[in-house]
């Protein structure tokens, strides 16, 4: 609806505009409409975006790197427990958060947001019809920018460099294994990669939060956002969780419960998942980090706040208080 009306309100806003009270209103008006509009744009699901880019770019070559990411959400949900299992299998080497505090990952997912079918302009894109390098003084060049495909193409060169295993490595696949990361870092990822795996795992939310309480201190997203409640845990598992079970059938997904890791069929489907057998004796043994954590007790209002926040989305895992 904003779409359809704003061009009009916008020509009427600007025939008013050079009156000297109303003008400063009306100027007023337009940015809050602009805000408005620009803040729908930021909402809009990232596969929306995807499908804008394709339509501009085309899609990218479905050969190339075949990574895998293993996407949990939130801590203390058996993520790497995960990852150790998917290395086991010899053909995967999997980083652990690489850069937490950085956002490399989700960092690429927001430039890609704002791309749509008509932004950025064309007029603004050097291509082949473009004047000659040295002419291009003296045309309009504030905001000449490349052409739009290099954006995936330096995204993809990036995270391959960046994400490239040892070179004492075997295998023949690489990935990271995230905490943070949501469905919509999932879509951009598979746009770079079309090729890519990604196993979403999930927790009980409240065996979760019980195992993070002693802790509350880490952050999703440094320096601002420090997950250190319970509502805020909360809203973290549900915001992924619910984002898994969106996008798992958009991409080339699994969605594995931390609790189905004692299920031998669901570690065949696994197997086949990966095309490489991963290893059941890394169940058995524990690695524990530097700290150690034991599971809190969850109070009535913990436990309240998870239902309230996150219990439909559990509801849907197969979880129950």
């Amino acid at each position: 609806m904003l779409d359809r009306v704003t061009p009009a309100v916008r020509a009427a806003l600007g025939r008013l505009s050079h009156l000297p009270v109303v003008g400063t209103v009306i100027l007023r008006g337009r940015a809050r409409l602009e805000d408005r509009e620009q803040q729908a744009v930021a909402r809009r699901p990232m596969t929306r975006v995807v499908d804008d880019l394709r339509d501009r770019t085309g899609s990218p070559e479905p050969d190339g790197p075949a990574p895998v990411f293993v996407l949990a959400a939130g801590w203390r949900s058996g993520s790497t427990l995960v990852q150790r299992l998917v290395m086991s299998s010899g053909d995967v080497f999997l980083w652990g958060e690489p850069f937490d505090r950085s956002s490399p990952i989700s960092t690429l997912t927001a430039q890609a947001r704002p791309m749509r079918r008509d932004w950025p302009p064309r007029e603004w894109l050097i291509d082949p019809d473009s004047p000659p390098a040295d002419r291009l003084v003296n045309d309009w060049i504030a905001t000449l920018s490349p052409p739009l495909e290099r954006l995936a193409d330096a995204h993809r060169a990036y995270l391959t460099t960046l994400l490239r295993p040892p070179a004492t490595f075997t295998g023949s696949r690489w990935g990271a294994k995230e905490v943070r990361l949501s469905g919509e870092d999932a879509v951009w990822l598979s746009h770079l990669y079309p090729a890519a795996s990604f196993v979403f795992v999930v927790r009980n939310p409240w065996d979760a939060y019980a195992s993070y309480k002693g802790i509350r201190r880490w952050y999703h997203r440094w320096p601002d956002a420090m997950v250190s409640s319970v509502a805020q845990y909360a809203t973290l598992w549900n915001d992924l969780a619910a984002s898994f079970l969106a996008v798992s059938e958009e991409v080339n997904g699994t969605l594995l419960r931390h609790e189905d890791l004692s299920d031998p069929d669901r570690l065949d489907e696994l197997d086949a998942f990966l095309g490489a057998p991963v290893d059941r004796a890394v169940l058995g043994t524990r690695r524990p980090g530097p700290d150690v954590w034991r599971p809190r007790r969850l109070s009535r209002w913990d436990s309240w706040q998870i239902d309230h926040i996150a219990g439909e989305t559990a509801t849907r895992l197969g979880y129950g208080d």
